[in-house]
């Protein structure tokens, strides 16, 4: 099940929330290909390996159209380092610029030890990433913009260069 649990485990949502759910059929085999993930200004980095745990997303979520992205330092250890980006969409775009006055627009960041996320602060700022699809089931994703002061709470992305397993 690394496959979920690549995701950063609990977001601090509502009392209740599953996250995803499998059933009966919905896997398939898949090769889990090299992946990695450099966020700088953020306490988050692996290099390229099968086991680093960065995921792409693309799916429908309570009647939602999302691609989500999620990587983790470190699945096996409560309250690792992560970072989430998700956003409404139909599919994997080829970019797109979020903005942090959009409510739609989702960035959360949990810096180690701490049990909750912190949201990115609604200050104007805007991160513009580009989706490449690399044709082996994994996507290259990095900023091409970065306008303003991207803010985790006096934590500041300054740059992002993943590569992340697509599921499903």
């Amino acid at each position: 099940l690394t496959l979920i649990t690549a995701g950063c485990g609990g977001d601090g949502g509502e009392k209740g929330e599953t996250g995803f759910k499998i059933k009966p059929g919905s896997l398939t085999e898949l090769t889990i290909n090299n992946k990695s993930y450099s966020i700088d200004g953020l306490s988050l980095s692996q290099g390229l390996s099968p086991s680093t745990h960065a995921i792409i997303f693309s799916g429908t979520v309570n009647n939602q159209n999302y691609v989500g992205i999620a990587v983790n330092n470190d699945i096996t250890v409560a309250n690792s380092s992560c970072l989430y980006i998700y956003f409404n969409s139909s599919d994997i775009p080829s970019s797109i610029t979020l903005d942090s006055t959009d409510p739609n627009h989702i960035l959360k960041y949990r810096k180690s030890p701490s049990t909750t996320f912190t949201p990115w602060t609604n200050n104007g700022a805007t991160i513009t990433l580009s989706f490449l699809n690399n044709g082996d089931g994994t996507y290259t994703i990095q900023d091409t913009a970065i306008t303003g002061t991207v803010n985790f709470g006096g934590d500041i992305l300054t740059s992002v260069d993943i590569i992340a397993q697509k599921y499903p």
